[in-house]
């Protein structure tokens, strides 16, 4: 699929990896108009709280809360639905959390968007982190390539019901090969070629 310019809008989401609303506002501000998509990390939202999603939501943008939550079946579905409630339009978990956790966790917010009335965000998984090489998997017990792992966790979460993943751009066309093009691909920290 090649990507066009006037896609841009729609498909680039901005990363506020930024300490504070002001400075995340400042961003919003700068880029309104030239995108509608704006990811919300750890530190951000750590910061400032759901609050700063909200004020994300009504002022008019798409939010991706990249949070990954990795926990028991209960904790992770639980946390779905609170993101339902923020109005959020995408967030991630992590694959490793295995299959019950992933499938109780599109069950139950499928189901509670169902009985709110509230629109149902898509959820992908973080497969393994893009930092990572073959010696720190190797590290934690596993004996696979990066690229072997990738695509073992994204055909897991494919099969638990999810959206998609996140991945490295360098794995995108292997996970569209084997998940085929309807399943959602995000990737982190693309650049211009001449950056």
């Amino acid at each position: 699929m090649s990507f066009k310019v006037s896609d841009a809008k729609e498909r680039l989401i901005i990363s506020l990896d930024v300490p504070s609303r002001d400075s995340a506002m400042r961003v919003i501000d700068a880029l309104e108009g030239s995108v509608r998509w704006f990811k919300v990390g750890s530190q951000l939202f750590t910061a400032e709280g759901p609050q700063l999603v909200t004020d994300i939501k009504t002022a008019g943008f798409n939010v991706f809360l990249d949070l990954k939550f990795h926990d028991i079946p209960n904790t992770v579905a639980s946390a779905g639905c609170s993101v339902a409630d923020l109005g959020v339009d995408l967030f991630n978990v992590h694959a490793m959390g295995g299959a019950a956790m992933m499938k109780k966790t599109v069950d139950d917010l499928t189901n509670y968007c169902k009985k709110t009335g509230k629109p149902k965000p898509k959820i992908i998984a973080v497969t393994i982190l893009t930092s990572m090489n073959a010696d720190d998997l190797n590290e934690i017990g596993f004996n696979y390539r990066p690229d072997e792992m990738v695509l073992r966790l994204a055909n897991l979460a494919m099969q638990s019901g999810l959206d998609g993943v996140v991945s490295s751009p360098w794995e995108v066309a292997d996970i569209k090969s084997a998940m085929g093009e309807g399943f959602l691909v995000v990737t982190p920290g693309v650049r211009p070629s001449w950056a």
